[in-house]
């Protein structure tokens, strides 16, 4: 018997067998039937989805970062009306003006929107070889006939699908003995899709993103009142709606608008005691109205996360939050050409890495004291906390009514002074002027070319 000879870890000798890579411990993986998509620059790479490679589509799992099992589902619709007038068959009206393909699939919202298990109550294919005139709406026992406006189309359901033809999976948390795991909806033929952070001191799902500087329960509660008439003592007005509990659990308490949150337990019920709020120094009373007050409790552990770069080469690096050895990817990229941070968008017929930010302010500003000549602007505010001020190097505006695809990016150029721009009110036309220390305005120039910013091109592994 022949024995294998060992050249390296990576070398696999046909004679032998294969040999299945480990799969990596973080992030998306594929499976037998999902294969993960990509969106890919370079190294950077942003996750697009699975294509099933049995109903050669592409598809998501649904749900948010709490959902306990999902299934991969394609692009869909929610069924907005019915196709007979007894309202058995669903339909679907798409309106005029409607932004690319339409989707193949509607479905209808499971009956319990609170359910840990994030599908729908059922799936159609939709008919899209023929349209509707007509559409019917369930108005109490009564189905009444709308006829389908000038330039919408409306299609009706072909076939329900069984929610068993999509692959379905549910969570996992990562193995390791960190405090912090990477949350994953794990399908059963192996494919992976990461769905945020797990804090296993606390047993909550942990958002970092508007935390300052720590994971904390997605669910927690921040407060915005005090109980005593000198502000001193933190309070919080739960107003629960949705599927929030009854009662808060946890409660982010922030000294002051610049410093970074601390985590607490939620205590008492104040019940209908007199709470009070911070105006700008004056501590004003106010009783609880829709809601219940509860007092702010002790002080929970928290992980530290740090925002950062990641460290790859080439052209765009994306965001990463860091935090006890989980990285969840920002959605933004910096872009080490220009200089600028950015995010993936259509525009044209390619995604693109377009900066971030700034609209574009139109009508009804005025360059000239008579109001004929519209300005475009476009405005940066200071960051109180830092003393900083955003970057106004680009804007960008989606023409009205238009398609997101239909974006644009223009240069921006000088500073315009308080009073150098005009807005119509009623018959006047007026001075505008602000605040430099608060708000700066800037002018609008030419659009810059697409191909200015990065493109990414879409991969499936």
């Amino acid at each position: 018997m022949r024995s294998c000879l060992l050249l390296s870890v990576s070398l696999l000798v046909l004679a032998c067998g294969a040999v299945e890579p480990s799969p990596p411990e973080t992030g998306p993986v594929s499976g037998t039937r999902l294969r993960v998509r990509y969106e890919v620059s370079g190294e950077d790479r942003v996750f697009a989805g699975f294509h099933d490679t049995e109903r050669g589509e592409t598809c998501w799992f649904a749900g948010d970062a709490t959902a306990t099992a999902s299934r991969c589902l394609p692009p869909r619709v929610g069924v907005s009306e019915f196709a007979d007038p007894a309202c058995t068959t669903p339909a679907v009206r798409f309106p005029a003006g409607w932004c690319g393909e339409l989707p193949r699939y509607a479905a209808e919202p499971a009956a319990d929107d609170c359910a840990d298990v994030a599908e729908p109550s059922a799936m159609w294919e939709l008919d899209l070889t023929s349209e509707l005139s007509t559409v019917y709406v369930r108005e109490g026992d009564a189905c009444t006939a709308v006829p389908v406006p000038e330039g919408d189309r409306a299609h009706a359901a072909a076939a329900e699908i069984p929610l068993s033809a999509f692959v379905a999976a549910t969570v996992e948390l990562a193995d390791g003995a960190s405090r912090l795991r990477e949350r994953r909806l794990v399908a059963a033929d192996g494919a992976r899709q990461p769905m945020g952070a797990h804090d296993t001191e606390l047993d909550e799902v942990c958002d970092p993103f508007a935390s300052g500087g720590a994971c904390m329960p997605a669910a927690a509660a921040s407060n915005a009142a005090y109980s005593d008439a000198a502000c001193s003592s933190p309070a919080v007005l739960w107003q629960p709606w949705g599927c929030d509990p009854a009662t808060p659990t946890y409660v982010k308490v922030r000294a002051d608008a610049c410093a970074a949150a601390t985590l607490h337990r939620a205590g008492a019920s104040l019940g209908d005691s007199t709470i009070y709020y911070d105006g700008g120094g004056q501590c004003t009373p106010q009783p609880p109205q829709d809601g219940v007050a509860f007092a702010v409790g002790d002080e929970v552990s928290t992980v530290a996360y740090a925002r950062v770069v990641a460290d790859i080469a080439g052209r765009l690096r994306p965001y990463l939050d860091v935090a006890d050895g989980v990285e969840l990817p920002v959605g933004m990229h910096r872009d080490t050409e220009l200089g600028i941070d950015c995010h993936v968008r259509q525009v044209d017929d390619a995604r693109r890495c377009l900066p971030s930010g700034h609209g574009v302010l139109g009508l009804p500003t005025f360059t000239d004291a008579a109001c004929t000549e519209p300005a475009r602007v476009t405005t940066a505010f200071a960051d109180a906390c830092t003393d900083t001020w955003e970057d106004v190097r680009y804007a960008t505006a989606t023409p009205l009514g238009g398609c997101p695809s239909d974006v644009e990016v223009y240069e921006v150029g000088d500073e315009l002074t308080p009073g150098s721009l005009y807005l119509r009110n009623g018959e006047a036309c007026d001075a505008w002027t602000w605040d430099r220390e608060e708000q700066r305005l800037y002018a609008v120039g030419d659009v810059v070319p697409a191909e200015t910013f990065a493109a990414f091109e879409l991969v499936t592994e």
